[in-house]
């Protein structure tokens, strides 16, 4: 029995699917083309990084509120899930 047969050598890339899971559900969604795009860089700026309003506010050209706003409605879709234990209003991408 040969074990190294060299089909394991290689992980599966499985990321740009789960992506592409991502940016279907935020096409459904009716949101404006700017909102999409706020939500895309957010992504592709902290990745799988814990963040909170703050870090969104550093990235994006937003007021404290409609951070505030972007964060809810990405809650709502499921693009982003709730931290527990990293304190009030952390955040991250799923």
């Amino acid at each position: 029995m040969n074990i190294n047969s060299g089909q394991f050598l290689e992980k599966q890339d499985i990321e740009h699917k789960k992506q592409d899971i991502e940016q279907e559900n935020i096409d459904k969604t009716g949101f404006s083309s700017k909102t999409k795009k706020h939500i895309e860089q957010l992504s592709q700026t902290l990745g799988a990084a814990v963040f909170s309003r703050s870090e969104v506010l550093n990235i994006l050209p937003l007021s404290a509120s409609a951070a505030s706003e972007l964060l809810r409605k990405m809650l709502e879709i499921g693009v982003i899930e709730k931290v527990a234990g990293q304190g009030k209003g952390k955040y991250r991408f799923r």
